[in-house]
């Protein structure tokens, strides 16, 4: 991966040029216009409908391929939006996360291709509500069923809700990468990320409850707490990097100790 440039040589145009005339044309776009007397759900509307409008004119491939770009564009987002750069950032974190730990594969496509295409909108389930940022004190749980080769994801107790990610708009469709300790074979293996599909153009997903949070007037989004009711997901959601669950139940983790399994899963803050 190319080194990421300094803060100063974005900011004054020395690293990517060329690539200021582009964003100039893009956030000259009506879409981008100051709009006056909105809900606060037309504001939410307003910042989704203006992230696959950047999408369209700078696809996530691009910016995969040349980090300087994304940079540049999340710097550029910041200042025409608060509510569209927090989008942003954590849209592309989901799909970092996403190609980082389940390098090799190729059954997880669907959801990088949706999330890149930007049909779906990536969404970070870490925090819960009554941890904060202790990570160590993971709650929520992913066990694989023996009987049926799933995952069931389960929220045990109102604490361990997660806390406070964009994915309350009901029109939105919200893949998750979900933080949850995975248990196999009633062992516990260590804190993994799952891909949950939350809602799609059916809704929410049996057992998913989004709960919206009051509205925050500075930086308005669709923010939420989640809780999960024995969710049951295929097993290939499992973000599971280098570790592996045979066929019949033996799991094998090469990173052997769980909090260094914890660190690699939360790649996606290094990714933030």
């Amino acid at each position: 991966m190319t080194p990421m440039p300094n803060l100063s040589d974005v900011v004054h145009g020395t690293v990517v040029p060329e690539f200021r005339e582009r964003l100039h044309r893009l956030f000259r776009e009506e879409l981008f216009a100051p709009h006056e007397g909105l809900t606060y759900q037309e504001k939410v509307r307003l910042t989704y409908d203006q992230m696959k409008l950047v999408n369209s004119e700078v696809p996530a491939e691009e910016l995969t391929t040349d980090p300087h770009l994304l940079f540049a564009l999340l710097e550029w987002t910041a200042v025409v939006s608060p509510s569209l750069f927090i989008a942003m950032v954590t849209h592309h974190a989901t799909l970092a996360s996403v190609r980082e730990l389940s390098a090799g594969r190729d059954d997880v496509e669907d959801f990088v291709e949706d999330l890149e295409a930007m049909r779906a909108t990536g969404s970070l389930l870490i925090t819960e509500l009554g941890y904060g940022n202790s990570h160590v004190s993971m709650r929520t749980r992913a066990s694989l069923d023996p009987a049926t080769g799933e995952l069931v994801l389960h929220t045990p107790d109102p604490a361990a809700r997660k806390f406070m990610p964009n994915v309350g708009a009901d029109e939105v469709p919200k893949p998750a990468t979900v933080a949850a300790q995975l248990n196999v074979g009633g062992a516990d293996c260590g804190v993994f990320m799952v891909l949950v599909p939350l809602r799609g153009k059916d809704g929410l997903a049996d057992g998913v409850t989004i709960t919206p949070l009051p509205e925050m007037s500075l930086v308005p989004m669709d923010y939420a707490v989640i809780s999960f009711d024995h969710v049951r997901v295929p097993l290939r959601n499992l973000l599971r990097d280098d570790a592996t669950i045979t066929e019949d139940g033996k799991f094998h983790d090469p990173l052997v100790n769980p909090d260094k399994r914890l660190v690699r899963s939360l790649t996606v803050a290094q990714s933030v």
